[in-house]
């Protein structure tokens, strides 16, 4: 089955803000001047995909993207080895340098040019990394880098590593910026796509109706941690296949 790709058509429902705010931090590091956004969210809630199409927007702009293993003993630098090769500084890792040494590497490599360096899962990831973002995270404003990190809030208590890095992160003078999802509005989001589909349904003279329940306690129980763009998506695809 083909599947449509909508992306320059329909934009994401209900990401304009978060959306806005990554946008931003891209944009002040394609300028010099770094920023730093932390997104925060229940597993499944769409950060990633929050983060995707922000990096795909920004075009003409190094991506670098890594994520956190869920080890019970997390391997040290784990995502600073994955992206080593594509920035860099895989050679000087291998010979396992101090990790003051480590810090540098990767601050020369991220200042050569503007990028964008993606974290995801800091809940599962390891001290050294830490150290490694925290000495990135108190010399992002004169770095051009979009420094973006996603995480389960709930999963980062008081004693947690990453949790001075959060802290770090509330003190940037660029991008002090922390955003939160909330559960997916699942009827919104099926009424708004119905209505972003309605011209493509006009040109095949079909109409979408699309009915929803209209009381806010029936609505409350569609709240759902869901991916609502993936939700969106598929919705599109349904409709699509049915239009051809």
């Amino acid at each position: 089955m083909a599947v449509a790709n909508y992306s320059r058509r329909v934009k994401l429902v209900e990401r304009d803000h978060p959306f806005d705010v990554l946008r931003m931090a891209m944009a002040t590091a394609a300028a010099g001047e770094g920023a730093g956004v932390a997104v925060a969210g229940e597993p499944g809630i769409g950060k990633s995909a929050l983060i995707a199409a922000a990096c795909r927007e920004g075009s003409g702009i190094r991506v670098l993207r890594a994520s956190c293993d869920p080890l019970s003993t997390p391997r040290p630098l784990g995502p600073f080895r994955d992206l080593a090769g594509e920035a860099g500084f895989s050679a000087d890792l291998a010979r396992e340098p101090m990790l003051s040494e480590i810090c540098e590497l990767v601050f020369r490599a991220l200042r050569a040019e503007p990028t964008i360096l993606v974290i995801e899962d800091l809940h599962w990831i390891d001290a050294a990394s830490v150290d490694v973002l925290r000495f990135l995270a108190r010399r992002v404003p004169s770095m051009p880098v979009a420094l973006l990190v996603s995480y389960r809030d709930h999963e980062i208590g008081p004693g947690h590593s990453a949790r001075v890095l959060l802290d770090d992160f509330a003190r940037l003078e660029q991008g002090r910026q922390r955003y939160e999802f909330e559960p997916t509005d699942v009827v919104r989001w099926i009424t708004e796509t119905c209505r972003l589909m309605e011209p493509l349904a006009g040109e095949q003279r079909v109409r979408i109706v699309c009915e929803a329940p209209q009381s806010a306690g029936e609505g409350e129980e569609f709240a759902a941690n869901w991916d609502g763009r993936a939700l969106q998506q598929a919705l599109i695809n349904l409709i699509d296949n049915a239009l051809k």
